[in-house]
């Protein structure tokens, strides 16, 4: 956990990525709010890019996010978590076939929005493996997405983290590993102010 000096920070706005909000974000905001008992916290969640517009327009003071700002200059960056991708499929989609990339091909994938930084990384993946997959259905919800594969047969590529947001579907799908240099990594960041010093725990 990262100290902060709140001694002229009465209120701390925290930003947390989605596939945070529900696991992860309580327990980090109450062991906040135990450190800095005259601190109020004001906590909202949304996707990585939403998130970083709003550190750079001060209406946050902390995110913590899967997509870094532009201008280094502007934040700290202290890495959370590095996790590898992983490739989701419907329940028994590919157990005991013969030829399993295949059958994987001739199954719907379902790609993340354009608009999330996961769709574009996941993109970015398929077109330097040269895998084409037909954009026919596209999800810019999380839950959503795994409800479709595992109702629809269907396939598509997460993250570990997504997974856990959406606990209901951990028993229900396959989950593999894409590939070891496929990752992705959480950082925590803080708006740089010389005159509020930050330090590392």
């Amino acid at each position: 956990m990262m100290e902060l000096n709140l001694a002229s920070m009465p209120e701390l706005c925290v930003a947390m990525i989605d596939d945070l909000d529900a696991t992860v974000t309580p327990g980090r905001i109450w062991r906040l709010s135990e450190l800095y008992p005259s601190c109020v916290f004001t906590v909202g969640s949304g996707q990585s890019d939403s998130l970083t517009g709003a550190l750079l327009h001060r209406e946050a003071d902390i995110i913590v996010t899967a997509e870094a700002p532009d201008d280094p200059t502007t934040y700290e960056r202290f890495p959370l978590l590095h996790e590898p991708y992983v490739m989701v499929t419907a329940p028994g989609l590919l157990r005991g076939k013969d030829e399993p990339l295949q059958t994987l091909l001739r199954a719907p994938f379902v790609h993340f929005d354009q608009t999330m930084p996961m769709g574009r990384a996941i993109d970015r993946h398929l077109r330097r493996v040269r895998l084409t997959t037909p954009q026919r259905f596209t999800f810019n919800s999380v839950r959503s997405l795994f409800a479709m594969v595992e109702e629809c047969r269907c396939w598509a590529i997460a993250t570990p983290l997504s997974l856990l947001d959406s606990k209901r579907f951990g028993d229900q799908l396959d989950v593999d590993i894409v590939g070891q240099r496929f990752t992705a990594t959480v950082v925590e960041q803080p708006i740089y102010d010389p005159a509020n010093e930050r330090v590392k725990a």
